[in-house]
């Protein structure tokens, strides 16, 4: 046997992605954010959506991302474009994952089979994002199960692949595919759009009341303020000034004979 060299396993916290039911809330961007990553349950491993256009489901604008096909990956012992190795999860089946009709995988895979027509419209796996919440209300998963045999158990010419990375190179047969979909309904959508006005409300109210009360404590500081400077001081000085003085005066223009007088009385 051929020995083959041993990658340490995925580390699937640090992999990042999400699932693809909620993403990251307000992307009403221009342009919208170029991608997704999102890890796969059944391909047990992170996947790429990139954003393809704008789509409209029953009245709400919603960004559309395509999944996009697994590079070749070592690491998961996939030597060919557009293929997922997970013989391990369905062994002893031979079982390898691929969109319908080898959709965007390598052109050898579909030259190895007849009848292989795959087409963006039926066979891509999709999301479609709100932009204002991040929920996915349009979707579809679309994956095709294959068997890959080993060169040995077919006598068979097929395609070459790279050699050189790891994975069997042999030729893989479509078993069947299927097409999980789901969408919003009329009603849903109706209902989501008055929950959203709902809550713009809401946040706008948020936003105003303590904006509207800061302007209000504002404009009455400035009044205070205006109306300190042109009051007019009502002290009593005059009032208070004007008895020591005229005390001090009696004093001063008192006759020194009078003083004289009392003392010879005295």
């Amino acid at each position: 046997a051929e020995y083959m060299g041993w990658s340490p396993p995925l580390n699937l916290e640090a992999s990042g992605g999400r699932e693809t039911q909620r993403f990251s809330p307000l992307r009403e961007t221009d342009p919208p954010p170029s991608k997704e990553l999102v890890f796969s349950a059944d391909l047990l491993r992170p996947v790429t959506f990139v954003y393809d256009s704008e789509v409209a489901v029953h009245g709400l604008d919603l960004q559309r991302y395509g999944l996009r096909a697994l590079p070749p990956d070592p690491q998961f012992f996939s030597a060919r474009a557009g293929l997922a190795n997970t013989s391990a999860v369905y062994a002893p089946l031979p079982i390898w994952l691929s969109g319908p009709h080898f959709y965007e995988a390598d052109a050898a895979l579909r030259a190895d089979v007849q009848g292989m027509a795959p087409d963006k419209a039926r066979h891509e796996a999709y999301v479609s994002i709100d932009p204002k919440s991040g929920y996915n209300l349009d979707g579809a998963k679309r994956l095709q199960y294959n068997l890959a045999f080993a060169k040995a158990t077919l006598n068979v010419t097929f395609a070459p692949c790279d050699a050189a990375a790891h994975g069997a190179c042999a030729p893989v047969w479509p078993w069947v595919w299927a097409s999980e979909e789901g969408t919003i309904t009329s009603k849903q959508a109706d209902d989501y759009k008055s929950l959203l006005r709902r809550a713009r409300t809401v946040q706008l109210v948020a936003l105003l009341v303590p904006l509207l009360l800061g302007l209000l404590l504002l404009a009455i500081g400035i009044v205070l303020i205006v109306t300190g400077r042109h009051k007019q001081p009502n002290f009593p000085v005059q009032a208070i000034q004007s008895e020591p003085a005229a005390a001090m005066t009696a004093v001063g223009n008192k006759d020194p004979t009078e003083s004289v007088r009392d003392k010879s009385q005295q």
